[in-house]
């Protein structure tokens, strides 16, 4: 089990711990942090938020060699994608995905 977690600060100020739902590690070495959501209220927003700072943070500290991505999917962009062929490869995916 990985305990990746990012610490980020919700609407009403409170500090708190987004665990993301999937990391994905690329055969370059690269990574993709996937968060999947039915809808978005405001602290969702703001996690994501510190996602994308965290990804660009990491990305510029010269700490790791491989990149860093972040990827909101939502429920409705999943069932469209489930409509049709499922993309062979996680590169189509991200195509498909945006």
């Amino acid at each position: 089990q990985l305990n990746f977690k990012i610490e980020y600060q919700s609407r009403e100020k409170n500090i708190y711990y987004y665990h993301p739902d999937f990391i994905v590690k690329l055969k370059t070495g690269d990574h993709w942090v996937i968060e999947t959501k039915g809808r978005l209220d405001e602290n969702d927003v703001l996690k994501f938020k510190r996602l994308e700072q965290w990804c660009n943070d990491i990305n510029k500290s010269g700490v790791v060699k491989e990149k860093w991505n972040c990827l909101m999917l939502m429920e409705t962009k999943w069932r469209e994608l489930v409509k049709t062929d499922l993309p062979s490869s996680f590169a189509d995916f991200l195509k498909l995905s945006n």
